[in-house]
């Protein structure tokens, strides 16, 4: 980002905390009277959390604060892409670690989502599913999407089938 501005004497342009100076550069960082332009130069931000600096341009015994704000690498992975689940049915947590919102999208019917909210920090959710009881006669399979634009992460949820055992008939005999 380049910066325009006319100084009435001499300026310097420097970081108000020098931990910045490893992702931004300002060129040049003093000057004479004048019309004058400075530019800002970032690199890119791997990380999960935003990141602030300010750029103190001074002249004489004025100054001008200058915020430089950088979003964040957008995140979201899960923990664990696999969970069985015994033929009863039951609860599942999937552990979600996001900095954007994201959708859930549950591809089998015998899998509900139990509601929690999203949140923009780079954070861990655990969202919640109901399992129903398998009484299809078969295992089965399903898939839980967490999504958010081109990123996507998919859940695989195996379920056993109840097995019924009838205890074998007696007959007596005549």
């Amino acid at each position: 980002m380049s910066i325009s501005f006319t100084a009435t004497a001499d300026w310097t342009a420097s970081l108000v905390n020098t931990r910045a100076e490893s992702w931004i550069t300002v060129t040049p960082n003093s000057g004479s009277k004048g019309k004058n332009e400075i530019t800002i130069t970032t690199t890119a931000n791997e990380t999960y959390d935003e990141r602030n600096a300010t750029v103190v341009l001074k002249c004489g015994t004025a100054s001008k604060n200058i915020v430089v704000t950088q979003k964040q690498k957008d995140a979201l992975t899960v923990t664990s892409s696999k969970y069985e689940v015994d033929s009863k049915g039951g609860n599942i947590s999937v552990e979600v670690k996001a900095n954007i919102n994201f959708e859930v999208e549950v591809k089998a019917d015998w899998i509900k989502q139990v509601k929690s909210s999203n949140t923009r920090a780079l954070v861990t959710s655990n969202l919640n599913f109901t399992i129903e009881p398998n009484e299809t006669g078969d295992k089965r399979e399903g898939e839980i999407i967490i999504k958010s634009g081109e990123l996507s992460e998919t859940v695989k949820v195996y379920q056993l089938s109840l097995i019924h055992i009838s205890e074998p008939t007696r007959q007596e005999a005549i």
